[in-house]
């Protein structure tokens, strides 16, 4: 595609190289590890909803490091409601989001609102808490898998000799 916005003249036929059949099966891979990724973020939803339905309406990243974070360290309602509002926030605090303290404050008083509008008081079962840690922690792993492989692809990438016209197109 590059060679045909700079030249005229275009080969047609290439070889196919190790680098670039491993790029192959890096993006095949990768490809393979996202479906899975958005799979396991779905029944990670429907285990979140059956033990609480409004967690989502704290945060607007329900995968992201601060939302997982606090869900593991209180994965109950119970657990959310026993706490005071200054501690929650600093908790959240620790666990890495570059924000304000009256930030956090707040999203701990969202926490605390969404516990009392949960439709499930009672304690959830021993199953059910198993399953959400496990659900918790899957986002985190496929997280980190995916980010090496990204950067995986974009290091062989960046040594096909074609990488430097193609980024140069515009638009791609």
């Amino acid at each position: 595609m590059g060679e045909l916005y700079y030249k005229e003249d275009l080969e047609i036929y290439q070889r196919k190289t190790e680098k670039a059949l491993n790029l192959r099966l890096l993006r095949r891979q990768h490809s393979a590890l996202t479906d899975s990724y958005v799979q396991i973020k779905l029944q990670f939803q429907v285990a979140l909803h059956q033990i609480f339905p409004e967690y989502h309406r704290a945060f607007s990243d329900l995968y992201g490091k601060l939302s997982l974070n606090t869900l593991l360290n209180y994965p109950t309602t119970l657990d959310i409601h026993k706490v005071a509002d200054e501690k929650l926030a600093e908790e959240m605090r620790k666990f890495g989001a570059r924000r304000s303290h009256a930030w956090f404050l707040d999203k701990a008083r969202q926490l605390k609102e969404a516990v009392r509008r949960n439709p499930y008081q009672s304690q959830m079962s021993h199953g059910q808490l198993i399953s959400l840690r496990m659900y918790i922690h899957m986002p985190f792993q496929y997280q980190e898998h995916l980010t090496e492989l990204l950067k995986e692809i974009g290091a062989l990438a960046k040594s096909f000799e074609e990488y430097g016209l193609i980024q140069s197109v515009p638009g791609i």
